[in-house]
Formats: C-alpha cells, sequence, structure tokens
C-alpha cells in the first residue's frame, strides 16, 4: 500500500511539473512551428534555435519583471502574490498587448465603479464580446453549438476575473448558494490611476 501510494504521489508531482513547464513556462507547437505558452504569450521570454539546441532567455520586458521583488520569491512569505509595484507592471505593460482582454477589463471596471454586480450580470459584459472570444478558443467559431458558446463565454469570465482577484483589482465574494460577487478594490485601483 505504502509503494502505491508513493507511486501515485510521484505521478502527481511529475504531472504538475509537465503542466507548469508546457502551460506557464511554455511548449514547442509543431503544428504552426512556434513556442506557446504563458510566458511566450506574455512576451516575457524567447527562443533561439541553432541547429538542435534551443536557447531561451528572458526578454528585456522579462528581465525588467524578473527584476522586481516578490513577497513570496525575495521573503519567502505567502501574503499576497504581488507587490504594488508588480502589478502595475502586469496591468501597464502585459494587458495590453492582449487588446480584446484590455477593453473587457475596462468595461468590467467602469461598471463596478459604480457597484458591486453577480456573476450574472458580469457575464453579460463578456456576452458582448462573444465574437472575440469564439474566435479565440475555435478555429471554427461558426461551428460551435449554443451549448459550447456559452461554455467559452463562462471560461473567459473566470479565467478573467480570476486575474483581477488574483491581481486584486477586484474583489471576489461567493455568496448564498455559490453566486459570485464582484466589487471594485479602490486601493489598488487608486494606485493604477483607473479611478
Amino acid at each position: 500500500k505504502g509503494k502505491r501510494m508513493k507511486a501515485k504521489l510521484e505521478r502527481k508531482i511529475a504531472s504538475s511539473k509537465s503542466r507548469f513547464m508546457e502551460q506557464f513556462v511554455g511548449r514547442y507547437n509543431k503544428k504552426n512551428d512556434t513556442f506557446e505558452g504563458a510566458c511566450f504569450g506574455m512576451g516575457l521570454i524567447s527562443v533561439k534555435i541553432i541547429g538542435t539546441t534551443s536557447l531561451v532567455s528572458l526578454t528585456n520586458l522579462g528581465k525588467e519583471f524578473a527584476l522586481l521583488e516578490n513577497p513570496i520569491i525575495h521573503n519567502r512569505k505567502m501574503v499576497r502574490a504581488f507587490t504594488d509595484e508588480e502589478l502595475k507592471f502586469i496591468y501597464d505593460k502585459i494587458i495590453p498587448q492582449f487588446k480584446a482582454e484590455q477593453q473587457v477589463i475596462k468595461d468590467v471596471i467602469n461598471e463596478l465603479k459604480n457597484k458591486s454586480l453577480t456573476s450574472d450580470e458580469i457575464q453579460r459584459i463578456f456576452e458582448g464580446y462573444k465574437k472575440l472570444i469564439f474566435e479565440y478558443y475555435s478555429t471554427e467559431p461558426e461551428n460551435l453549438d449554443a451549448k459550447k458558446r456559452e461554455e467559452k463565454i463562462t471560461q473567459s469570465r473566470v479565467a478573467t476575473m480570476g486575474r483581477l482577484s488574483e491581481l486584486k483589482i477586484v474583489n471576489w465574494d461567493i455568496k448564498e448558494r455559490g453566486i459570485s460577487h464582484y466589487s471594485i478594490n479602490h486601493e489598488k485601483c487608486q494606485f493604477l490611476g483607473i479611478i
């Protein structure tokens, strides 16, 4: 039993490492002959191929971000994921690379300036961007059925609102019957100069 438990734990660790490497650091896409993943997508790392060797390095943007102090990496404290300087860097230099998401974020913040909103009310904002969302998630958006379309809008909302919550730009509270409520974090938004 102990060997099975150990083997299961080792598989979980290997799976976690693989997921981190492929989704956050990056992976090679043979079909498109490109590198994909969060760090490549945000312009933080680049790759140079020389023969059969791949040289991965930080871009200038990546170097700038890596040099910012982080409470977890530098102080080994799990108080918060990002400092205010990192937040400003992400909001000013990374989010603008994703024009559609940047516009959705602006619309969400504008709506939240006046009152808190439920997930259903936020969903309506995202529905206004359904064409862009469908094109992002599918190479054949016209072939998505109604259920898949709704799922893609919901996925986009959850992902974007999760990022805004992680950055402490919005407060995300789950209330009765699992309904999400969002409100603006005035302190962070004033720091960023967006309210």
